[in-house]
């Protein structure tokens, strides 16, 4: 028998898709792959959407390239079973609802949404954390993204594009009909998670499940207070080589942990913060696209307007 996902969380990123995506797992009447951003419908098409060393090589290597390799990741789904996906980049791209309309007109769509300036900056951190973004400030990394864009860059490095909502839901508004669609606040996943687990369960017609733990936070980078200051060996620590390789021959195994977090350690540098400035100034860029998403939603959002949001 073939499975096929009848509902995706869009995204967006760093807004608590992964999450959602955990606490779904619990529930036995729903099944997910274990890659969780499979990225089938919104990459497995485009020839150029990184142009080098910018995003992990083992996320890469996890995508979905055919539809035959897509839906070999449900077959150990059972009868009965809800299937899901959960690809943030489903909601960037906006010629994806469409894709996702052919697939399964059927389908529901949950995305969740986030102050747009804690997103950058959570994005960021992310990116900075991984060693990946070589700018220094988030603003700096503001300055180049339209060049980075159109270099072809990934798509995680689109701070400040990834956080216009308000035309990413439109384009699903414009396939799917209001009743399959959800649009969820991510403040609303740690201040009500209770309220908003049963609000997801009945949008997905599933019996009640008690609830999962609310209180871990998945892929946090709230509390990051440093980064790797050499990019490149922070790197070589995460992905594999023939020179890592090497040195697993070399170096005993009761010594590689203690010397990589030494190593780690040295290799350390404190994270800029944002400067009241430059948040003031986004808050004012981002007030008519949150306006509109206010409306296209029903959300309210008008905690994100506020000056100590």
């Amino acid at each position: 028998m073939m499975f096929k996902p009848n509902f995706f969380i869009v995204g967006a990123a760093k807004c608590g898709t992964t999450a959602l995506y955990s606490w779904l797992r619990t529930h036995p009447d729903v099944f997910f792959p274990e890659i969780k951003e499979p990225n089938f419908f919104s990459l497995s098409d485009k020839k150029k959407f990184c142009v080098g060393n910018e995003m992990d090589v083992n996320y890469l290597k996890q995508f979905a390239r055919t539809l035959d390799a897509y839906l070999a990741l449900y077959e150990s789904a059972t009868p009965g079973q809800s299937c899901g996906d959960a690809t943030p980049s489903y909601l960037y791209y906006n010629d994806t609802a469409q894709k996702l309309c052919a697939f399964n007109h059927s389908a529901k769509i949950i995305g969740v949404f986030r102050n747009p300036v804690d997103r950058m900056v959570s994005q960021y951190r992310h990116n900075r954390r991984d060693a990946y973004e070589t700018c220094e400030t988030l603003e700096r990394a503001l300055d180049r993204e339209e060049s980075r864009i159109e270099a072809g860059w990934w798509w995680g490095f689109h701070y400040r594009a990834a956080s216009l909502y308000a035309k990413q839901w439109r384009s699903y508004q414009h396939v799917f009909p209001n009743e399959q669609l959800l649009a969820l606040k991510y403040e609303d996943l740690s201040k009500n998670p209770e309220g908003t687990w049963m609000r997801v369960l009945e949008f997905l017609e599933l019996p009640s499940w008690p609830t999962p733990n609310f209180g871990a936070r998945v892929n946090d980078t709230s509390g990051l207070n440093s980064v790797p200051a050499l990019g490149s060996l922070e790197r070589f620590f995460r992905h594999p080589s023939a020179l890592k390789s090497s040195l697993r021959m070399i170096v005993p195994a009761l010594l590689r942990r203690p010397l990589r977090r030494a190593i780690r350690s040295l290799n350390s540098a404190p994270i800029t913060r944002l400067t009241v400035d430059l948040k003031r100034d986004l808050m004012i860029a981002f007030e008519s696209d949150i306006r509109h998403l206010s409306d296209l939603t029903g959300l309210d959002l008008d905690d994100w307007l506020e000056p100590e949001a």
